[in-house]
């Protein structure tokens, strides 16, 4: 029959209680050693051994180039009360807020009992609703006939018009440069430009 290696608890445990029943302070190399003779297979301690140390089981201070482990007894009961004290705080916060809500639940409930008089609110509130809808899609309709946006608009194209009558006089006072300077022709210079006949200001 084969023998069955240890489970990853019970090296956990064997480990842990090296350090409980010693209450001494081990290097990694030590921990390995103590641990092979308790039946640990030795390259499996340091995984053990450290997670031990995350589960706050441990304790490890460097101390030079070397790392240093100990764990005693009374440092698992401490842990243990220490994790009682912070769920016993939770379930206490958990059922403060229940009775909280409950008291909010009641309150709220007492006015909204099914009577004819909220049952018409409610009707009354879903119409006002729907009115509301139409007159929001009734405003935008119409908000393109409003005089604040129409004066908006005229402006926006005088603002356009007057950038287009500028590029015109610009237009027109290149042509005259160059009819003057290089001595072009004006038809020259209007195809050279692009410029047609009805080019003129809006």
């Amino acid at each position: 029959m084969v023998k069955r290696g240890l489970s990853v608890e019970e090296k956990r445990d064997k480990v842990l209680d090296i350090y409980h029943s010693t209450k001494a302070i081990y290097s990694l190399k030590e921990i390995e050693k103590a641990a092979s003779k308790q039946g640990v297979t030795i390259n499996t301690v340091k995984d053990v051994n450290q997670s031990l140390v995350d589960d706050g089981l441990v304790d490890m201070d460097k101390i030079g180039a070397s790392n240093f482990f100990w764990s005693f007894p009374s440092k698992v009961a401490v842990t243990k009360q220490n994790v009682v004290d912070n769920l016993e705080q939770s379930i206490a916060k958990a059922e403060d807020n229940t009775a909280a809500n409950k008291r909010k639940f009641s309150e709220l409930e007492e006015g909204r009992a099914d009577t004819a008089s909220r049952r018409e609110k409610l009707g009354r509130l879903q119409e006002n609703g729907l009115r509301l809808q139409e007159l929001e899609k009734e405003y935008e309709s119409l908000k393109e006939n409003d005089p604040a946006e129409l004066e908006k608009v005229a402006r926006l194209t005088q603002v356009c018009k007057d950038g287009v009558n500028r590029w015109t006089d610009n237009s027109w006072c290149i042509k005259s440069w160059m009819v003057k300077t290089k001595g072009m022709s004006g038809k020259d210079v209007d195809r050279y430009l692009q410029i047609k006949g009805d080019f003129d200001l809006v």
